[in-house]
């Protein structure tokens, strides 16, 4: 009978050996003297491109406009489409007084240059829908539509990016179209209290950059048109009755940006399931608006000693220097699991560069440890490890389990060339 608590006290000392054995790595991390550094080239690191993207405005409060020609990626071009909603308060208004048409104009918050040249006015013209823009229900994250139909141009909206504080830009319309609208208030049409009647009689704006352009501002997603009236009276004060595409809900039917994209040579095939060697290229693109991330099978390193165990497993990418464009470069990037088709999974690291660095030695540091012991350590599992490199966002969940990247991907233009092959450093503790 005295066997059995012996069993159980020789138990529990093999059970402190084994603990002992995974938890000595944590007490002698601080201890140089025990700690081994190993670097592995991550020779599979590729270009890829974002098949799809959100670029509603459901999902984000900014949006861009304008246009860059990026010598690295290629041509990329930002246009916004919106619905107006009828004021709650136009069909308030007592138009039997003697009121007069002033003007017709929109309103553009928040006009911030982001990226580009900034030495020359940009130049922006506003059209008229001819139809709604029709969406994909089972895809209702961004537009699909390759084109929408404009109608015709009501107004041309100026920006000089080298004003300071541009908070507001405003754009007459035409004063033809205008006075159409104003006869709509003024006859107090059945249609400004029926939103869905009104969206079908005004379609909703389109604002496309010019093709001279070479910059790109944000914008805030909420749009503003001001129909201006005044009372015939000699001295009366200016009025106006304001829509916007934000309803009493604060819903919009459509607000998005349209990104065309016109790759150089040297990207036109990347994809997500097409991903471009950094081999081919010797660099890798990172950048907004397009859907540039970098793709990286990370090796698997598994070690099999008792006396050997992981402590930090860390991914170092390291940027270009040279910038020959004003495209901001990203201050910091998120690791993504993903498929081995190149489908971002979720997110499970962020990575900032050392400030302290010399700029020839600037990295961008990925901690993975734990998700790195998890794959080789604790549950072994020796399929490839696919990560994906790109600006900060956050995942969603689409049907069939399909995910999406959103987030600065679609609200920022800022552009990372990676110079070397991305590495892998396996911190080791080694004991007797």
């Amino acid at each position: 009978m005295r066997i059995f608590p012996l069993l159980i006290v020789a138990f529990f000392f093999l059970c402190a050996c084994e603990n002992e054995i995974t938890e000595i790595g944590k007490r002698f991390e601080d201890n140089t003297r025990f700690v081994e550094v190993k670097r592995f080239e991550i020779e599979e690191s590729s270009t890829i491109r974002l098949d799809s993207f959100p670029t509603s405005a459901v999902y984000d409060t900014t949006m861009v406009i304008g246009k860059v020609n990026d010598l690295t990626s290629g041509t990329t071009t930002s246009s916004s489409y919106f619905e107006l909603h009828p004021s709650s308060t136009s069909y308030a208004i007592d138009f039997s007084e003697n009121f007069v048409y002033d003007s017709l104009t929109l309103v553009v918050s928040n006009a911030k240059v982001i990226a580009g040249d900034t030495t020359e006015m940009q130049r922006f013209y506003l059209y008229r829908l001819k139809e709604v823009p029709r969406f994909n229900e089972q895809w209702p994250y961004f537009n699909n539509i390759d084109t929408v139909p404009l109608g015709e141009r009501v107004g041309t909206l100026q920006m000089f990016p080298q004003k300071e504080h541009l908070t507001s830009t405003y754009c007459k319309l035409s004063d033809e179209w205008g006075m159409e609208l104003y006869g709509l208030f003024a006859r107090g049409g059945s249609m400004l209290v029926d939103t869905w009647a009104f969206l079908e009689y005004f379609k909703g704006f389109a604002l496309v950059p010019d093709e001279n352009n070479s910059a790109f501002f944000s914008v805030k997603s909420s749009f503003e048109l001001r129909c201006y009236y005044h009372r015939s009276s000699q001295g009366s004060s200016p009025l106006y009755i304001s829509m916007s595409n934000r309803g009493n809900s604060d819903l919009s039917f459509f607000t998005f940006s349209h990104h065309k994209h016109v790759p150089k040579p040297d990207l036109k095939d990347a994809t997500e399931k097409n991903p471009i060697l950094f081999t081919m290229l010797n660099y890798g693109v990172i950048q907004g608006l397009n859907g540039y991330m970098m793709k990286l099978n990370v090796p698997y390193i598994q070690e099999n000693s008792l006396y050997r165990t992981i402590v930090k497993a860390q991914i170092a990418i390291k940027p270009r220097l040279e910038n020959y464009e004003n495209i901001p470069e990203p201050e910091n990037l998120y690791l993504y699991t993903c498929d081995e088709f190149g489908s971002p999974q979720e997110l499970i690291a962020s990575g900032l560069s050392d400030p302290t660095m010399q700029p020839e030695n600037k990295r961008f540091i990925f901690d993975i440890t734990d998700f790195y012991k998890y794959r080789v350590q604790k549950k072994p599992d020796a399929r490839p490890i696919n990560l994906l490199v790109g600006l900060p966002g956050f995942t969603i969940a689409g049907i069939d389990q399909i995910r999406f990247i959103g987030g600065n991907v679609n609200t920022r233009f800022d552009r990372m060339i990676v110079r070397e092959i991305p590495e892998l450093y396996i911190h080791y503790i080694q004991f007797k």
